[in-house]
């Protein structure tokens, strides 16, 4: 699946469950940070879903001179009695590849968060002789120490 106008190519909102297997999806854009797109959407968004799983995929976000999406954007609500204690999220065996200066996989205020034996490369586009400057090429030249930088980032209050 490919989003040329968007950042996003599915997004689920207000699911018991939802489980992705074996999907290619990729987004052209890294839209710009208002109010709608200010929590770093993903090419695939989960938001306030109970369960989220995804294996066997591979994820390409746009890259952009500022932090404006990510791979996988994982995000429920706040703490409180409407947070379910069961909340989860699984992401396993994917492959993303993450555009300059933006994040892998985002998951936010889940009660348990299992990030398993994924590529996590920066995606880098050329225009070379012969080559379409859309055809993606990975390399993991551009990692960094720090975890934004390396495309995992697990944030919230819920431990």
């Amino acid at each position: 699946m490919l989003a040329l106008a968007g950042e996003s190519v599915f997004s689920f909102e207000n699911c018991d469950s939802v489980f992705v297997t074996q999907l290619s999806a990729e987004a052209r854009i890294a839209a710009n940070n208002t109010d709608a797109t200010r929590h770093l959407n993903g090419v695939i968004n989960f938001i306030a879903c109970t369960v989220v799983e995804v294996e066997h995929c591979t994820v390409i976000c746009a890259g952009a001179a500022n932090r404006r999406s990510s791979c996988l954007c994982l995000r429920n609500t706040p703490p409180g009695p409407e947070l379910n204690d069961l909340s989860s999220a699984a992401i396993r065996h994917c492959e993303l590849a993450i555009g300059n200066g933006q994040v892998g996989v985002l998951v936010v205020n889940f009660s348990r968060a299992e990030v398993h034996g994924n590529s996590v490369l920066h995606a880098v586009r050329h225009g070379a002789a012969g080559q379409s400057a859309n055809a993606p090429i990975f390399s993991a030249a551009n990692s960094a120490t720090r975890p934004a930088s390396q495309g995992i980032v697990v944030a919230g209050s819920v431990a």
